[in-house]
């Protein structure tokens, strides 16, 4: 069996998933499930603040509040998901010199 490789989930990912008028929804979701059952070699899974933010005002205005509120609910709760906290350096204009841009720091489930 091929070792699990960790993969970033975007934004046109998720709202393929959440809005059941996406052109790509059932394949969104089939392989979502491919994940969960260990079918496709992925995990773990990663997202960020931004394309949870992203992702949530997609929906709102092309979907409908319900699947924007459903689809962060959903990412938060999932034991699966690790959203990626934003370094301090990335909200200054001036990129710190003694910050590394390679360190990824990440928690599980939280925004």
């Amino acid at each position: 069996m091929t070792e699990p490789r960790p993969l970033f989930v975007d934004t046109n990912a998720f709202v393929a998933i959440y809005d059941e008028s996406d052109d790509h929804h059932e394949r969104a979701n089939a392989v979502l499930d491919g994940i969960r059952d260990r079918s496709y070699p992925y995990g773990p899974l990663f997202t960020s603040r931004h394309v949870l933010s992203e992702t949530a005002t997609v929906l709102l205005y092309g979907s409908s509040h319900r699947d924007a509120v459903r689809a962060l609910r959903n990412i938060c709760e999932s034991s699966s998901m690790n959203v990626l906290a934003s370094p301090s350096h990335c909200s200054s204009a001036q990129p710190d010199s003694s910050s590394s841009t390679t360190t990824s720091r990440y928690h599980s489930s939280t925004i």
